[in-house]
């Protein structure tokens, strides 16, 4: 403890001297003042106590003793120059190995490491599979600028075992908890990049959307049709679910069998969806409760662009040879073809064409017709085809005269075409009358019969 009075000519000296102090604060003092402060004693800070980290429970709960064991005898003590005391251990554990300058070649010997440690975390062999193909697009993408499907569908998964292990566990484990076993592994196959993710964040995501859904595997449903919703921020999911119930006018409740055929909406952002909708109305010159029913049937049309869905139009126009507003007729019709793109359509056009033998003008006036053809695959359309022709018994030019007459008929299964034929014969076979007319009947007449239901 010092004491002291200030003198006149030191008042100034000290004041400049106290005010570029370490402290940072500005004294000032007039001759006379009594002083009475204490010195700072310096002292070495003691070294913070480095506590043990918890042992981690997930290698008990996978049975993982062997790997653990294996991992404490060949990790060595850090040191200036490298972390791993071998480059063997290197392989397996360093998360920044990989990108080094001199890279691991892929190798057998890297793989079967990937497929071991995926089998110690009792992953399918379709899982284990999709998550080393997603590994490899990695690998030999890392040093790319690729943009490929594959590559952004695979992220950037890491080569080394070990750390792949360590997310593959934490992740799981998190999901399971929630959605299973069997979904989670369903989830890495459709999107191995969940593993690049931060497990608490997923479990933070799961705990918002598991009271949403209440419904026994509502949730599991959701995600199986669209896993990216499991990387939507709880905000995000709110704030879409808020702006869907004022476009739409609705109670949030009632938006819930929308969002669930169409969970996409709810990783979307508002300002488009309020877009997306305010054009979609314009384009369709729906009334407001005309497109919620059309939405209500296809909510997919709120995740694609005006533009986009205006030139479908225009181009579905151009194919079809008739104007925009029958293309629009069409599309409240069967809503889905609203988002074929071009060579899409013009491939399913010319499909129907080849298989039917016939020219593109009777071709457009069977998908005016019945719009649904445009949502079959030509592979279906040609199984179909060829059994009506077998189940009626008629040659190919006769089944393709009744396809262009009733077009619905490419829309009946086989099997479903065989059991409408036994209830027809049996409804006729009581009246003579009935049995020759169904005899003599035209191959149109015949097809527009079969059409109808069982019961009528």
């Amino acid at each position: 403890m010092l004491r002291g009075t200030i003198r006149s000519d030191a008042a100034s000296k000290f004041r400049n001297d106290a005010s570029s102090s370490g402290a940072g604060q500005t004294y000032s003092f007039l001759p006379g003042d009594s002083l009475q402060f204490e010195m700072p004693r310096q002292r070495r800070d003691a070294p913070e106590r480095v506590r043990k980290p918890a042992e981690d429970d997930s290698f008990k709960q996978k049975g993982l003793f062997s790997l653990r064991r294996q991992f404490r005898k060949k990790v060595a003590k850090s040191s200036r120059n490298s972390r791993f005391a071998d480059a063997e251990l290197q392989k397996w554990i360093d998360p920044g190995y990989a990108q080094l300058a001199m890279r691991l070649q892929w190798d057998c010997e890297l793989e079967g490491d990937i497929i071991a440690i995926a089998k110690e975390a009792r992953l399918t062999p379709l899982t284990i599979d999709v998550l080393l193909s997603a590994v490899k697009v990695s690998y030999f993408n890392s040093d790319s600028d690729s943009d490929s499907d594959l590559t952004v569908k695979a992220g950037n998964l890491p080569q080394n075992p070990g750390v792949l292990l360590s997310q593959i566990l934490r992740s799981t484990t998190v999901m399971e908890k929630v959605v299973g076993r069997r979904t989670s592994q369903q989830l890495i196959q459709k999107l191995p990049t969940l593993l690049n993710h931060c497990p608490e964040g997923l479990a933070i995501n799961l705990a918002v959307l598991e009271p949403l859904f209440p419904e026994p595997d509502l949730l599991k449903r959701m995600l199986r049709k669209y896993p990216r919703l499991l990387l939507a921020s709880p905000f995000t999911v709110w704030s879409n679910l808020d702006e869907l119930s004022k476009v739409l006018h609705v109670d949030i409740d009632d938006l819930m069998p929308l969002v669930t055929k169409h969970p996409r909406l709810l990783n979307s952002s508002p300002s488009d969806l309020n877009l997306r909708f305010r054009k979609l109305k314009e384009l369709t010159r729906l009334s407001h409760n005309s497109l919620v029913k059309l939405l209500e049937r296809q909510p997919a049309l709120l995740t694609y662009f005006h533009y986009t869905l205006e030139a479908n139009l225009i181009n579905m126009s151009t194919v079809l040879d008739v104007p925009v507003w029958r293309c629009v007729a069409l599309v409240l019709r069967q809503p889905s073809i609203a988002m074929l793109r071009p060579d899409s359509l013009e491939g399913k056009v010319e499909a129907l064409e080849k298989l039917l033998g016939c020219g593109k003008l009777k071709v457009s006036s069977m998908i005016v017709k019945q719009p649904g053809l445009l949502t079959c695959s030509s592979e279906n359309l040609e199984r179909k085809f060829q059994g009506m022709a077998g189940v009626l018994g008629v040659s190919q030019e006769a089944a393709t005269a009744m396809v262009v007459s009733v077009p619905a008929l490419l829309t009946v299964t086989p099997e479903l075409l065989q059991t409408k034929i036994s209830a027809l014969k049996e409804a006729v076979s009581m009246r003579p009358l009935w049995k020759q007319q169904l005899e003599a009947a035209s191959p149109g007449s015949l097809a527009l019969w079969v059409c109808f239901s069982a019961k009528r």
